[in-house]
């Protein structure tokens, strides 16, 4: 036994060894930082009229902003920045250090890669003279103007002038015709000239996306191919052409390039075809197929301008982060070993490599540290401390039964083991989808606590287990006054009914009420007020003669009477400038000089005004829908899972448990939301992304908490006589998950209390939203879901026709001590009379009259009368 325990802590030392060696070597692994952490590159794209209309198309813009996120996600590059500036540019902004493939990525190649315009055409060759049928007959088009030569991808004039050349290729003749077009003498050319916009039959727009792939051609590694798939509007058309044009030549043009030329054989009615590249590299295939899933440029770009930026956050700002989250942990790692004793020593070791193993996996993985990413780790390191403290609360029941060490260690861990698995697996289902809908700082949010999640249930089951077993064999370790059997929270004496949440279910349904009907009217009213990433506004770029720091140019932009800015400082050829950004939808004349002449006096005469303009939001109106849509699909997951996981009486049954979860879930989302308005209309606090990022935070925890308390009424389902009320077994579930509950949060609140004091402004308001949103999990997965719960399993007994109460024993509340109670002489129990019926605490006749007797001189189990409810 003792060699199997061994065996694994020398496991999980390699792997603290392997993950130490990757955390400290950033040269190797470097780690991946944000925007907002690390600072990056300013790339303003100019969006140029079409060369063929010679006009922007409608929601060119848009279009353009959706085609380059696509884009910068296929590179690997996670957050961008991208906002719409005026009605011609775009604005991005890339990370500083990001990666791709392991390997630091090229920002100038990435801003490249998105200036290509991926467009995609399938060409019919109008007037080009078909094959001949295999069966004879006269070729399709047999007198046009065209004739393709054989092998190549060059073309004919059989009545060439000598204004025109007798051979060229696609490019040739499009080039040709766009030159008399510009000159307006297209009549010379002729109705039959090869190329003509009008004989383009379909573009990617009518692709299905994401379904383009490379790979080698058939039966050969010198050619590779791009393999694409029609949708149902792309599919009709070409089915149609093909069955009416076989024998004739169609082509697929990639970028204004002739890219493969075929003649069709024969009806193609799968809407599948292939783009051959004869002699090219797979790199080629694979770098298309990643263009025509990111979608088509609309429109040309160029870059109008290029600079460094600072990070938004500021080193400030992640240096007081760093401090107080060295302080939050210190501070529940102190908490553990004060509560717990001797498992909760054991407990920060497992936290400590948890964090190692965490961050290592980060660095391995890419995956990019920004402030939503940070919020994920944080919920993470609350989740891998909750998974221990189950565990030792049910170690904690073990022990008080009177099993041994080891034994109590073995069952305490199975029987946490359903709550730990149902509470991740639903933390799990709400990653998912945030990582498959979710954009931006969404999509970073859930991929650091999927992470996080994993590793922590790894670290509590495995390492919290095995390094108890290896402790406990060691005399000093074995002494009960270790584990703390008798702490906690709330102690009631034997028989009592504890804290009584259901009793008093209404006054807990009030004073919610209480707090989430007045938030409700305040949002209602408008008391959500976006910040300039929501609602852009006037963008100031100043050239600067020193310099400045972020702080320093707001406020200098404050003292001129513009309030809700942001800042950053940039560099451009060895000179510092900086970007201000205003909620102002409309500055003036007399604004803009009060505002010059602030800069001008704070930083100096030179500093000048490169360029004022109006910008929009980077959090796009799609961002905003997906996440609301991210939460309503999880939510809708996850009532799904529970009701299968908890159908202890059937899939009706089990739907409770789910629905009652996304109440709660529902209400400490309106808590955080109603909060926030009442502060946005009396103090001017702003919603941003990294509000965003709190409220998912807040539904991960809200669910997590309140799946323990069910796991525990599920159980204790299973374990009661039939005649035990449901409101009593909820309520001793309660009351048997109190300490964890509590505990939990306690940990996570110490850690967001720290922020909050040492994190600095720029991220306390984010702090503050999840520490309420924390408080309110706690209070609705206690006081509101269980007492939902019994609520509606109530309303469907009174459906049945059932009494909510009926005649009923009281509920067993057996708690055996460590060591075993002397002999005492038989008690004689209290008896109500079948007439009278059963009274609160007495047992009915019929339950005595069959309940075995004690032994002689044996202890008597009765169950005392229930002293009165608090």
């Amino acid at each position: 036994m003792q060699l199997r325990y061994t065996t694994w802590l020398a496991i999980i030392g390699l792997l603290v060894v392997a993950s130490g060696w990757v955390a400290v070597n950033n040269k190797l692994v470097p780690i991946n930082q944000g925007l907002d952490l690390a600072g990056g590159v300013r790339v303003v794209l100019q969006l140029l009229p079409d060369p063929q209309s010679g006009k922007m198309p409608d929601g060119a813009q848009d279009q353009v902003i959706k085609v380059v996120e696509n884009r910068v996600n296929k590179l690997g590059v996670s957050e961008p920045i991208i906002q719409p500036k005026g009605d011609d540019q775009v604005i991005v902004e890339l990370a500083q250090n990001q990666m791709e493939k392991g390997r630091s990525l090229d920002k100038r190649a990435a801003v490249a890669e998105l200036l290509k315009p991926a467009q995609l055409e399938f060409y019919y060759f109008k007037d080009v003279v078909g094959s001949q049928p295999e069966g004879g007959g006269m070729a399709p088009n047999a007198n046009a103007r065209w004739t393709a030569a054989s092998g190549s991808m060059e073309f004919t004039d059989r009545r060439s002038s000598s204004t025109t050349p007798r051979s060229l290729t696609y490019e040739e003749a499009r080039r040709i015709y766009l030159e008399h077009k510009q000159k307006g003498t297209l009549a010379e050319l002729g109705t039959d000239w090869l190329y003509n916009p009008e004989n383009t039959l379909l573009r990617g727009s009518d692709l299905v996306p994401g379904r383009a792939q490379a790979s080698f051609a058939p039966g050969s590694t010198a050619d590779v191919q791009t393999s694409l798939e029609l949708n149902a509007h792309g599919k009709e058309i070409f089915r149609n052409f093909t069955e009416a044009h076989v024998h004739e030549y169609m082509g697929i043009v990639y970028n204004d390039k002739l890219d493969s030329m075929a003649q069709i054989d024969e009806p193609i009615r799968d809407g599948h075809a292939v783009i051959t590249h004869r002699g090219g590299k797979l790199a080629m295939a694979v770098e298309q197929a990643n263009l025509l899933n990111a979608g088509a440029l609309p429109v040309p770009l160029k870059i109008a301008q290029t600079s460094e930026v600072e990070a938004t956050l500021g080193a400030d700002s992640v240096k007081t982060a760093k401090v107080a989250g060295a302080v939050g942990l210190g501070t529940v790692a102190l908490f553990m070993v004060a509560y717990y004793l001797l498992p909760g020593v054991l407990a920060v070791v497992a936290l400590l490599c948890y964090a190692l193993f965490t961050f290592a996996i980060f660095k391995l993985l890419g995956v990019t540290l920004t402030l939503p990413g940070i919020a994920g780790f944080i919920l993470s390191i609350g989740m891998a401390v909750d998974a221990n403290i189950l565990i030792f609360e049910r170690l904690k029941e073990e022990l008080r039964s009177g099993k041994t060490l080891h034994a109590a260690i073995e069952a305490g861990f199975k029987r946490a083991w359903t709550s730990i698995l149902d509470s991740n697996v639903t933390t799990l289902i709400t990653c998912t989808i945030l990582i498959y809908f979710g954009n931006g700082p969404i999509k970073g949010f859930a991929v650091t606590l999927a992470i996080g999640v994993l590793i922590s249930m790894f670290t509590a089951i495995t390492l919290s287990r095995n390094l108890l077993h290896a402790i406990v064999v060691n005399e000093w370790a074995q002494q009960p006054g270790l584990f703390g059997i008798h702490r906690g929270w709330f102690r009631h004496e034997e028989g009592q009914r504890g804290l009584d949440v259901i009793g008093r279910r209404n006054a807990y349904f009030i004073f919610s009420g209480l707090i989430t009907i007045p938030g409700l009217i305040f949002i209602v009213m408008g008391g959500l007020k976006p910040g300039i990433e929501f609602t852009g506004g006037m963008q100031f770029r100043y050239q600067l003669p020193k310099a400045a720091t972020r702080v320093e140019v707001q406020r200098a932009f404050e003292d001129a009477g513009q309030r809700d800015t942001i800042a950053q400082i940039s560099r451009e050829e060895g000179r510092y400038q900086a970007l201000i950004q205003t909620r102002a939808k409309e500055i003036n004349e007399d604004q803009r000089a009060a505002i010059d002449r602030t800069i001008k006096n704070r930083f100096g005469a030179d500093a000048k005004l490169l360029e004022f303009a109006q910008v929009g939001g980077s959090i796009s109106s799609e961002l905003k829908w997906n996440a609301i849509w991210s939460v309503l699909l999880a939510s809708l997951a996850i009532a799904i899972y529970l009701a299968f996981r908890f159908a202890t009486a059937g899939f009706k049954t089990g739907l409770r448990f789910g629905v009652s979860a996304v109440i709660a879930l529902i209400h400490d989302a309106i808590v955080v939301l109603g909060i926030f308005a009442i502060m946005g209309k009396l103090r001017g606090w702003e919603v941003d992304s990294s509000f965003i990022t709190a409220v998912l935070t807040i539904i991960g925890f809200s669910v997590h908490d309140t799946i323990v308390i069910f796991d525990r009424i599920r159980e204790n389902v299973k374990l009661r006589p039939k005649d035990v009320d449901f409101e009593d077994t909820v309520n001793d579930s309660i009351n048997q998950t109190l300490a964890r509950s509590i505990n939990t949060s306690l940990t996570v609140v110490i850690t967001l209390v720290a922020l909050a004091v040492f994190g600095g402004p720029v991220i306390r308001l984010f702090t503050v939203a999840l520490l309420v949103g924390i408080v309110s999990g706690t209070y609705s997965s206690i006081f509101n879901a269980s007492p939902i719960l019994v609520v509606w399993e109530q309303a469907a007994r009174k459906r049945r026709g059932q009494s909510a109460r009926g005649r009923r024993v009281s509920a067993p509340d057996i708690k055996p001590m460590v060591e075993t109670p002397k002999a005492r002489p038989a008690a004689a129990p209290k008896v109500a009379s079948a007439a009278n019926g059963a009274q609160d605490g007495e047992e009915t006749e019929e339950a005595v009259a069959g309940r075995p007797t004690a032994a002689a001189g044996g202890p008597a189990k009765v169950k005392p009368k229930r002293k009165k409810r608090f």
